[in-house]
């Protein structure tokens, strides 16, 4: 995200635009249902040509960018950690 806000803001200074507001969402499974669940997610997307065309833009699967861990101690995540 850090680097993904770096961009938009220097493309958009470049632009002499003002910097547009970045959202993300992230997915986060916990417990062995919850990862299941997840990684038909996953497998989904890789059924839409334009998920898989965005993915492939990123250098990315699609279960790279979702969050699986047993329980909250295993999410190595630092936005979750506060």
């Amino acid at each position: 995200m850090r680097a993904s806000r770096r961009r938009w803001s220097e493309a958009a200074e470049k632009a002499g635009q003002p910097t547009p507001r970045m959202f993300a969402l992230s997915s986060v499974a916990l417990g062995a249902e919850a990862i299941a669940r997840q990684q038909r997610t996953a497998d989904s997307y890789n059924r839409l040509p334009a998920y898989v065309a965005h993915f492939q833009r990123m250098g990315a699967q699609a279960g790279d960018v979702l969050v699986s861990a047993h329980g909250p101690a295993n999410v190595a995540c630092e936005a979750l950690r506060g």
